[in-house]
C-alpha cells in the first residue's frame, strides 16, 4: 500500500510565490495606479489589504485586493471599508 505525503500548508500569503506576489502587484498597480488605494500615499512598500476581509468570507483573488500603505492596512485591519471610514470620519470630525 502507498502512502501519500502531506501536503504542505499554504501560506498566510494564499499561497503564492514571491513572482506569483510580484504579478499581483503589477496587476494591482495597473488597475489602482501607484498609491495606496486608501491614502493615496505612495509607499516604499506595499501591503496587499482585501476589501472584504477573509475573516469576513471575502475572497482572495484580485477584485477584491487593493495596495495599502502598512499604516492604512494596519488600522483597517479586519473591518469593512464602510466601518472603518465611519471610525475615521468620527475621529477628524471637529
Amino acid at each position: 500500500m502507498a502512502t501519500r505525503k502531506p501536503q504542505a500548508k499554504r501560506q498566510l500569503t494564499g499561497g503564492t510565490s514571491n513572482r506569483g506576489r510580484t504579478q499581483r502587484l503589477q496587476k494591482l498597480k495597473k488597475r489602482d495606479g501607484p498609491g495606496c488605494f486608501y491614502c493615496k500615499r505612495v509607499p516604499k512598500f506595499y501591503t496587499i489589504d482585501e476589501v472584504i476581509p477573509r475573516s469576513r468570507g471575502g475572497p482572495v483573488r484580485v477584485p477584491n485586493q487593493v495596495l495599502a500603505c502598512t499604516t492604512c492596512n494596519t488600522e483597517k485591519g479586519s473591518q469593512l471599508l464602510e466601518e472603518w471610514t465611519d471610525r475615521w470620519y468620527e475621529r477628524t470630525s471637529p
